[in-house]
């Protein structure tokens, strides 16, 4: 019987040790840096001190990255990932496949943080450079963020054990 290469390199997911650390790595990266500042300088950030200022200047450097695209170019990125959540709902739900559920799993919230970072750029944007307006939407948005990782983290968990039970044999 010939081997295949996917006989060789194994697509399990759910019982896979490595799909769960990088589901762990990618929720605490993405909640460690609200907006792509990190979390460490809301934090430390004071009024007439060094570290306000520092937050303002990393805040608006990540603003203006943000903002600095196209508007046509950010309609293209918002297309590629619709097509690609499309494809892996169907993939995932039409064929069955391991691997596009788990991706589906992660990628589907992770499109909600970029809606959600988004929403608070604008915000911030419309703020100006008021530093405890910035420090308080930044730790509103790292905790909803942090609910949302909680959510979809359960909810992966919940749908892999399920997904093991149901398929795998003992």
């Amino acid at each position: 019987m010939p081997l295949t290469v996917f006989d060789l390199i194994d697509l399990r997911s759910f019982s896979s040790l490595w799909y769960w650390v990088l589901v762990a790595l990618t929720w605490a990266r993405v909640a460690q840096t609200p907006l792509g500042v990190p979390y460490d300088m809301v934090t430390r950030a004071a009024p007439g001190q060094q570290s306000g200022e520092d937050l303002l200047h990393e805040t608006g450097i990540q603003l203006r990255r943000r903002h600095a695209r196209h508007p046509k170019q950010s309609q293209i990125i918002v297309g590629l990932w619709a097509c690609v959540i499309t494809l892996l709902a169907a993939l995932s739900i039409g064929y069955g496949s391991e691997l596009a559920l788990s991706l589906f799993l992660l990628a589907v919230p992770l499109a909600l943080v970029q809606l959600m970072q988004s929403r608070a750029a604008r915000d911030l944007i419309a703020l100006g450079p008021d530093l405890e307006a910035v420090v308080k939407r930044l730790r509103r948005l790292k905790r909803w963020i942090q609910v949302l990782a909680l959510i979809a983290v359960f909810v992966t968990a919940v749908v892999g054990m399920f997904y093991n039970l149901t398929r795998t044999l003992f």
